[in-house]
């Protein structure tokens, strides 16, 4: 699926994601862009647990790794970006919506994805395992 306006698009899978306490889980978001029309974009991931809040940006280096790789498209303009937010290690407070979000430069459009919903499984057996082991040791 792709949503666009004439200088951003975004594309994505909606989707749930199911996740397990203490492991990690990716999100991944593309955003194509043209960089005559937009300039640079800042985007980014967010949290969002009810969906009439604010969006805020997840950047805590503890708790989330983010990659950011931008390519060149069909001709000199176009741009993809893709953004990938990995969150370390699940907890219950992960589980909720999440949403990829851009703003451009020069004129201040922005684009919202679709919003993907996390759900949080219990205690991962290794990291059980792992305490288990050390609070007899």
């Amino acid at each position: 699926v792709m949503v666009s306006d004439e200088t951003q698009a975004f594309v994505y899978h909606k989707e749930t994601l199911i996740g397990t306490e203490g492991m990690s889980l990716r999100l991944i978001c593309k955003a194509e862009y043209d960089i005559k029309e937009c300039g640079h974009i800042k985007a980014f991931w967010c949290s969002q647990q009810n969906v009439s809040e604010h969006c805020p940006e997840l950047f805590d280096p503890q708790k989330y790794l983010t990659v950011v790789n931008e390519t060149l498209l069909e001709g000199i303009h176009l741009r993809l970006r893709q953004i990938d937010v990995e969150i370390i290690q699940l907890t219950s407070a992960d589980q909720g919506n999440y949403q990829c979000r851009a703003e451009c430069e020069i004129n201040g459009q922005t684009a919202n994805g679709h919003f993907k919903y996390i759900t949080v499984n219990g205690i991962c057996p290794y990291v059980f395992l792992f305490v288990y082991f050390k609070h007899f040791l």
